[in-house]
């Protein structure tokens, strides 16, 4: 098992335009990886095919693990986002790294994604 692991990535298969929906991504750690409190960078990316490019800027989220908001092995991360302008496509992609900046040499990047989902 990696040291970091994306175990899902969850969206609704429907949105109304200009809702805000929940973008949900579920991780585990190691055991070593959360005495250690080692840090993490989770970085989730959602692509819109109606523009052809990212809906936002990419959500990332930096800490250590044993402080908020991963204070165990598992955790959830809920990410609030807003549809856009309908109709429209969404693919959500997640990356998380084990590190403080660039990839620690010994660690596996973890991907995860989800969609298609629709926006109404």
């Amino acid at each position: 098992m990696a040291d970091l692991t994306i175990n899902s990535v969850s969206v609704p298969s429907a949105v109304v335009n200009g809702q805000t929906f929940s973008l949900d991504v579920s991780v585990t750690a190691s055991a070593d990886s959360v005495e250690d409190g080692s840090a993490y960078r989770l970085f989730v990316f959602v692509t819109s095919l109606l523009t052809g490019g990212l809906l936002a800027p990419p959500t990332v989220i930096k800490g250590h693990l044993q402080d908020s908001p991963w204070i165990s092995a598992n955790n959830l991360f809920q990410i609030p986002v807003t549809a856009g302008a309908s109709p429209d496509i969404y693919n959500i992609t997640a990356v998380l790294l084990e590190g403080p900046s660039g990839t620690d040499p010994d660690s596996v990047p973890s991907f995860g994604s989800a969609g298609p989902m629709v926006v109404v």
